[in-house]
């Protein structure tokens, strides 16, 4: 029950006093009106989403003696408030992919997500979390949305392509649906490797005296895991004889 319309009628011939819509327009609506009691009730479930505010127009009339029936006409108007009942929607899935350096610093923002929620106030709270991909736990997201290292250092030589998968439910009712979306995120190479060589220690004891200019003595091997101008070697002797 919504609520119980009265009304009343001075004369006392008029007889009984019937209720009825203004028009046929909420007949069909999700609301019905008992012709007796006035008795005003919910007849479908509302959706405060589609529809917040309902305005009924309600006539009460008397019976009709020598041809005569009077009426009058109430307006009601009814709010229908929020429940929690809707989960919290990704606004973009997947989002734009991002490049990160490998030095980056914790805590500067690489990429916000964010979501909607058809319901308002305490009950579109959004609670975020990182569910799949974060391999070693390098990237942390807040409650803004924000994703950003974390405590643990990126190393592109290790892992240069991290594809998140970012989770949005809603923090005081578990049970809503729940939204994923997909951040990829790309490590880009920075000059952070020294080159080392395949072996710590090189000899040669068949080398004779008389040997010719330009014979190979040993060939030594390094390797830099940078990238680039940054993973290019230069030799250098720099003690013995």
């Amino acid at each position: 029950m919504i609520l119980m319309i009265n009304a009343s009628d001075a004369d006392e011939s008029a007889g009984d006093i019937t209720f009825r819509f203004e028009s046929n327009r909420n007949v069909e609506g999700p609301f019905t009106l008992d012709l007796i009691t006035g008795l005003l009730e919910i007849s479908t479930p509302l959706d405060r989403e589609l529809q917040s505010t309902y305005t009924l127009r309600v006539v009460a009339m008397d019976s009709l003696i020598g041809g005569v029936q009077r009426n009058s006409t109430v307006t009601i108007n009814i709010d229908v408030t929020d429940v929690n009942d809707n989960g919290p929607q990704f606004t973009q899935n997947p989002y734009p992919g991002q490049s990160v350096p490998e030095d980056i610093e914790a805590g500067v923002p690489i990429i916000q997500v964010s979501t909607t929620d058809e319901d308002t106030d305490e009950n579109a709270g959004v609670v975020y979390q990182i569910i799949q991909g974060n391999v070693g736990d390098v990237f942390e997201i807040n409650g803004e949305g924000i994703i950003s290292r974390g405590s643990v250092p990126l190393d592109r030589e290790t892992l240069d392509f991290y594809l998140l998968v970012v989770e949005a439910s809603d923090p005081s009712n578990p049970e809503l649906p729940r939204d994923t979306a997909v951040v990829t995120i790309e490590v880009t190479d920075v000059n952070d490797v020294i080159p080392e060589f395949s072996q710590p220690f090189y000899s040669r004891l068949d080398l004779v005296e008389d040997a010719s200019i330009e014979t190979v003595v040993v060939d030594v091997q390094a390797q830099d895991m940078d990238l680039g101008l940054a993973g290019e070697i230069v030799y250098a002797i720099i003690e013995g004889e």
